[in-house]
This record gives structure tokens, C-alpha cells and sequence, in this order.
């Protein structure tokens, strides 16, 4: 049986990629266990979505891309959901990291309203079809809309301290 060897470069890959999945994995245990204390609004802000748009906001396309797949992985692991949530999140960081608008905090508002924007129409458009609940405008008006609104006000908030972890991210990404 051939044995598997490893060069300095693949194992560099794969040691970034797990620790990316580990800082991941510990913000979706920190949206899953202390955020629901964190009632604003009347329902839970999605941290996860907050991180997946600053990684790819700050870093561009190279680290954010892979950065998003793996949190709509661990998100629909932990967090449960449509299998769909990891396109979701992967279309969130392809949309911040075209940076179309500069890398400043009005764009960072602006990339997290067309987030928000975005899973605002994709809870909809899932409440719709899948034909969860009898009124999916009551789901709109109670539910979604509130999260979308303590995830906007979260962002603007945690502007400093993801973009602190998003250069500590790109730094262990280039090493």
C-alpha cells in the first residue's frame, strides 16, 4: 500500500483550514449558547452572518470564499435550518467581497443591508415554499424581520472587533 505524503504547503493548507473551521465552530457555539440572552428586538442576531460578511468584506474573495462555505457548513450543523443555509452564506461572502463600494464603515453598513436584504428574502422565499407555516407574513412581521434588524444593529457595533479577527484570520491564512 502506497503511503500518503504530505509537502510543507499541503500541510499549511489543511492546518489553516481547521482552524478556520475552529474559530467558526466557537463563534456558532457562542451564537447558539450566550446570544439567545442577547434578545434585541425580540428574537437572536445571526453572529455567523456578521463574521462570514467582515472576513469577506476585509479579506476579499481568497480567504473569505472558503470562509463563508465553511460556516454555512458548521451553522447548518449546529444551528439546524434548510441544508440551503450554506449557499446562503456563500452568496453573502461573494457579495462583500467584491468591495465594490471601498472598505470603509458606510460600506460595511451598506454590505450588511444587502445581507440582511438577502436573508430577509431567503427566510421568505423558504417560509413560502416549504409551506412551514400557515402565515408567512405573521413568520415575516414576528420572526425574520426583528433577527435582520438585532443582526443590523449588532454589526454596527461589532465593526472593530471583526475587523481586528478578520486581519488575524488573513495573517494565519498567508503564513
Amino acid at each position: 500500500m502506497r503511503r500518503i505524503s504530505w509537502n510543507a504547503e499541503t500541510r499549511d493548507i489543511v492546518f489553516r483550514s481547521l482552524v478556520a473551521l475552529a474559530i467558526l465552530f466557537v463563534i456558532a457555539l457562542l451564537q447558539t449558547s450566550f446570544l439567545p440572552y442577547v434578545d434585541l428586538f425580540g428574537a437572536i442576531p445571526d453572529l455567523l452572518l456578521i463574521f462570514v460578511v467582515g472576513v469577506s468584506f476585509f479579506n476579499g474573495e481568497r480567504v473569505g470564499l472558503p470562509f463563508s462555505m465553511g460556516a454555512g457548513l458548521v451553522g447548518y450543523f449546529l444551528g439546524g435550518g434548510a441544508a440551503l443555509s450554506i449557499l446562503f452564506y456563500f452568496l453573502c461572502g461573494v457579495l462583500a467581497s467584491r468591495g465594490f463600494w471601498g472598505r470603509n464603515y458606510l460600506s460595511w453598513c451598506m454590505y450588511m443591508g444587502a445581507a440582511c436584504l438577502l436573508k430577509l428574502l431567503w427566510s421568505f422565499l423558504y417560509c413560502l415554499l416549504a409551506s412551514a407555516l400557515p402565515r408567512p407574513f405573521a413568520a415575516l412581521w414576528q420572526s425574520i424581520l426583528p433577527e435582520l434588524l438585532g443582526t443590523l444593529l449588532l454589526s454596527a457595533v461589532l465593526y472593530y472587533p471583526v475587523k481586528f479577527a478578520a486581519r488575524a484570520i488573513k495573517k494565519k491564512s498567508e503564513q
